[in-house]
C-alpha cells in the first residue's frame, strides 16, 4: 500500500518533481537549493537569469511585471500609467483607481509580454467582478462581463515558447467594488494567480515622473509648510501625515555638537536624508568662519529641551560589545547598516551609515532608541525589534565601540535663548513637534504651484526659503507636477497598493525577505558580520534560518492578521528563527489593506469557523504521523513536531487565522511553486491523487480540504 512509503518519503531530500521546476514550467524560477539560499551575482535583479535569453534584455531595460493604464469612463476621460507586479487590483467603492484619477467607473488595461519557456498548453481564468479581455499573441483567450468572474468559461490553448504579446483589459461594475484577478492552469500545474516572474514590460517614464513627483512632495513633508487651502480629506495620501522626530526631550538625548552639523549639512552625515538645508554653510568650518551662531543656537536651544528624565548609562564594554555584534548579526542588520567604522560612503546598497552614532547619541540614549525606536517618531524606519534591555544595551555598546573617532567640533557655546526664536523662525515647527506650534506663514500649496520654480524650488536664489536637497531632476519633476494644477487632487486620494509598494521600498523590507526572483540584501552581505555571530549553543539543534518571502504575502493573509503581525503585536510565529519580525505599528493598519489590494483582494477576516465533523476527523488522520507527516515538522497546539529534519514549520493552531483557503490549497498542491527554497514535499502524484489512495479514494483536492476543515477546529484554542 501507498501509505506505508510516506514516513520515508517526508524524510527523503525532497527533489524538484517532473513537472515542475526541472520542466521549467511557465513562471517556474530556477531552482534553488532547499537548504541555502544563494546569493546571485546580480541581487537587485536575479530574475533577469529566470527568464530565457532573449527576454534578458527587455527585462533588463522596463522590468518584471507589465504596464498598467488606467482611464476614467465618460467625459472627461482622464488616463494614468503605472508598473504592475501582477494582473490584479482590489478597488473598493467610492475610491479612485489612481490618485491621479477621480472616483469614478474606469478601466484598467495590462500590457506587455508573457515569456514562456517552453510551448504549452494554458488555460486563463479570472476572479472578481467586472468585465475582461485577455489577449495573447492577438488571440482572444478569455472574455466576458459577469458579477462573479469565475463562472466565465475558457479552454485550454496552446501558447509560443518565448515571447508573447500580452493584452488583458479589464472594465469595473457600474457600483460596488471593482476587483479582478488572472490565474491560470497548465498541463502539469493546478490553478494560481499568474506570477510576476512570466511578465515583462516596457517603460511608462512620464507616468513614473509624475508619480515620483508627488512622492518626492510627500516625503520631504512639503505639506507642513504648504496646506492647501481646503484642507485634504481623511483619504489623502498617508504619508502626508507623517511626523519628524520629535523635539521633546531632545536635550537628553542628542549631543548639541552633532545637532549644529546636522543642521548645516544633513546628508553629508546620512546621504538619504530628507532633512531641508536651513543654513548656506558648507560645513561647520565656513559657518564658524562666517561668524554665523544661528546653528549653534539652535543646537544649544534644542539642547537645553530636557525632562531631567536620568537615562541608564552605563559605559560601553568590550563584553557588551561581542553580545551586541551578535545582536546586530542575527537581526540581520546589515542589511540596512554596513557595520560601524567599515568605509560605507560608496555603499551600493543604499544603506544608512552609523559611523556617528556614538557622537549623536548621549549616554543611554542610543540603547533606549533601540528599545523603542517609534517613541519620538511614529513613522520612523527603523524597526521596532522589541528588543530587551540587555540586548539594547549590548547593540548600543557594539555601535558604539565600533564607530570611529570624528573630528573636534569648534566649540561655540550657542545660545539657548536666541535659539528658541530661530526654531520658530525658520519654520522647524512646522514638521517637528515639542517646541511650540508651527509659526510659519508659508504660502499655500495652490499659490506655490502658480509659482512653481521659485523657493524652495529655485535652483538659484531661493531668499529665506531651506534648501531641499533635491536633483536636478527631482526638482524639474516637482515643478511639473505642481505647475499642471491637479497636484491639491492628487495629494488628496490614496491607492492603497501603491502605498504598500512604496513602504516595501522605503521600510526596506527585502533587506530580509525575498521577493519575486530579487533576492534579499542579508544574505547577499553576510560575509560582513563573519565573526560577530554568536557561537551555537552546546547540543543546539541546526534548524534552517530561511526566511519567508514577500511575493505572495498579499494572497496569502488575512488582514485581520497581517495589522497586527505587521504592527508588532503578536507572537513570532516561526520560534526557531534567530531573525525577527519587527514592527511598524504607523503604518502597519495601511500597508496590510494595501497588500492584499495589490493582489486582488478586499480587506479580509476569517469567517466563523464551521467544520463539518465528518471531514474534520478525516482531516486530522492526514496531517497525523500515520497519514501526511505534517506535524513532523509543524507544532500541533502544545504539541511540538517529532521529527524536524533541521526543518521546522509554523504552528497549526494558527492557520485558520491567518491563511486564505485558496492560498493553503495551492500551496498543498505544490509548495515549490509558491516557494521553491522551502522544504515541503509535493504529495500530490501526476494523475491528482496521493499516496494516501485509501482515503477519500486518494483525491487530492477532497484531502486538502478535510485538512482545511481539520484546521478550523483548531481556531482560537
Amino acid at each position: 500500500m501507498r501509505w506505508l512509503l510516506l514516513a520515508a518519503l517526508v524524510a527523503f531530500p525532497w527533489p524538484t518533481p517532473p513537472g515542475s521546476a526541472d520542466l521549467q514550467v511557465p513562471g517556474a524560477r530556477a531552482s534553488r537549493s532547499a537548504l541555502t539560499a544563494k546569493p546571485h551575482p546580480d541581487p537587485e535583479r536575479t530574475w533577469r537569469s529566470a527568464l530565457p535569453p532573449d527576454h534578458q534584455a527587455r527585462a533588463s531595460a522596463g522590468g518584471l511585471g507589465l504596464d498598467l493604464r488606467l482611464a476614467t469612463l465618460g467625459s472627461p476621460k482622464l488616463e494614468d500609467h503605472r508598473h504592475a507586479r501582477l494582473v490584479a487590483l482590489h478597488v473598493p467603492a467610492g475610491a479612485p483607481a489612481s490618485p491621479f484619477l477621480p472616483a469614478r467607473r474606469f478601466t484598467a488595461t495590462w500590457r506587455g509580454f508573457l515569456n514562456l519557456d517552453l510551448r504549452t498548453r494554458l488555460t486563463f481564468s479570472a476572479r472578481g467582478r467586472g468585465k475582461v479581455k485577455l489577449t495573447v499573441r492577438g488571440k482572444v483567450l478569455l472574455e466576458g462581463e459577469a458579477d462573479d468572474l469565475s463562472t466565465l468559461g475558457s479552454k485550454a490553448a496552446r501558447v509560443r515558447k518565448g515571447e508573447n504579446p500580452f493584452v488583458l483589459e479589464y472594465t469595473a461594475p457600474e457600483s460596488g467594488d471593482a476587483t479582478v484577478r488572472l490565474l491560470w492552469q497548465g498541463r502539469d500545474f493546478q490553478i494560481e494567480p499568474v506570477p510576476t516572474t512570466v511578465f515583462t514590460r516596457g517603460s511608462t517614464a512620464e507616468s513614473r515622473d509624475r508619480s515620483a513627483a508627488r512622492v518626492s512632495f510627500a516625503r520631504h513633508r512639503c505639506i507642513k509648510c504648504h496646506r492647501p487651502e481646503t484642507p485634504l480629506p481623511a483619504t489623502a495620501m498617508p504619508e502626508l501625515s507623517a511626523d519628524a522626530p520629535s523635539f521633546a526631550d531632545m536635550g537628553t538625548r542628542l549631543d548639541p555638537s552633532w545637532m549644529a552639523v546636522w543642521m548645516i549639512d544633513p546628508q553629508k552625515l546620512r546621504p538619504q536624508a530628507t532633512m531641508p538645508k536651513v543654513f548656506p554653510h558648507a560645513n561647520v568650518g565656513a559657518a564658524v568662519a562666517a561668524k554665523d551662531t544661528r546653528p549653534f543656537d539652535v543646537a544649544a536651544y534644542l539642547g537645553s529641551v530636557s525632562s531631567g528624565r536620568p537615562l541608564n548609562a552605563a559605559a560601553p564594554t568590550p563584553e557588551l560589545a561581542k553580545k551586541g555584534g551578535g545582536v546586530f548579526a542575527t537581526l540581520g542588520c546589515v542589511g540596512c547598516h554596513p557595520v560601524p567604522g567599515r568605509k560605507s560612503a560608496d555603499d551600493k546598497y543604499d544603506r544608512i551609515p552609523l559611523d556617528h552614532v556614538d557622537w549623536k547619541f548621549k549616554p543611554g540614549a542610543l540603547a533606549a532608541f533601540l528599545k523603542d525606536p517609534p517613541r519620538h517618531y511614529r513613522w520612523v524606519r527603523m524597526p521596532h525589534f522589541r528588543l530587551t534591555d540587555d540586548e539594547a544595551t549590548g547593540l548600543a555598546a557594539f555601535l558604539r565601540l565600533s564607530a570611529p573617532t570624528w573630528p573636534a567640533i569648534p566649540a561655540n557655546p550657542g545660545d539657548p535663548k536666541r535659539g528658541a526664536g530661530l526654531v520658530r523662525e525658520l519654520g522647524c515647527t512646522q514638521c517637528h513637534e515639542g517646541a511650540g506650534d508651527p509659526g510659519l506663514a508659508a504660502p499655500s500649496l495652490e499659490k506655490i504651484a502658480a509659482a512653481a520654480g521659485a523657493g524652495c524650488l529655485s535652483d538659484a536664489e531661493r531668499g529665506r526659503a531651506p534648501d531641499p536637497q533635491l536633483s536636478a531632476g527631482e526638482r524639474r519633476s516637482l515643478v511639473r507636477f505642481l505647475a499642471d494644477g491637479n497636484a491639491p487632487a492628487a495629494l488628496g486620494r490614496r491607492n492603497l497598493t501603491e502605498f504598500a509598494e512604496r513602504q516595501i521600498e522605503r521600510l526596506r523590507c527585502t533587506a530580509c525577505h525575498r521577493l519575486d526572483d530579487q533576492n534579499d540584501l542579508w544574505d547577499l552581505l553576510a560575509t560582513e558580520t563573519i565573526g560577530l555571530d554568536p557561537p551555537p549553543k552546546e547540543g543546539e539543534e541546526k534548524i534552517s534560518q530561511l526566511r519567508p518571502a514577500l511575493t505572495w504575502a498579499g494572497e496569502k493573509f488575512h488582514t485581520s492578521f497581517s495589522k497586527p503581525f505587521l504592527a508588532g503585536e503578536l507572537p513570532a510565529l516561526r520560534t526557531w528563527l534567530h531573525a525577527r519580525m519587527p514592527g511598524f505599528p504607523a503604518r502597519a493598519e495601511l500597508l496590510a489593506i494595501g497588500l492584499s489590494e495589490s493582489h486582488g483582494y478586499p480587506p479580509s477576516t476569517p469567517a466563523p469557523p464551521k467544520p463539518d465533523a465528518d471531514l474534520a476527523k478525516v482531516g486530522e488522520q492526514l496531517l497525523r504521523k500515520d497519514g501526511f507527516g505534517c506535524t513532523a515538522c509543524h507544532g500541533h497546539l502544545d504539541q511540538k513536531p517529532y521529527a524536524t529534519f533541521e526543518f521546522a514549520a509554523p504552528n497549526f493552531g494558527t492557520v485558520y487565522s491567518r491563511v486564505r483557503e485558496e492560498h493553503f490549497t495551492r500551496w498543498m498542491w505544490n509548495p515549490q511553486r509558491v516557494d521553491d527554497i522551502f522544504r515541503m514535499p509535493i504529495y500530490v502524484l501526476s494523475d491528482g491523487t496521493t499516496m494516501q489512495d485509501e482515503i477519500l479514494e486518494g483525491d487530492a483536492g477532497q484531502q486538502f480540504h478535510a485538512m482545511w476543515h481539520y484546521l478550523m477546529t483548531l481556531h482560537g484554542k
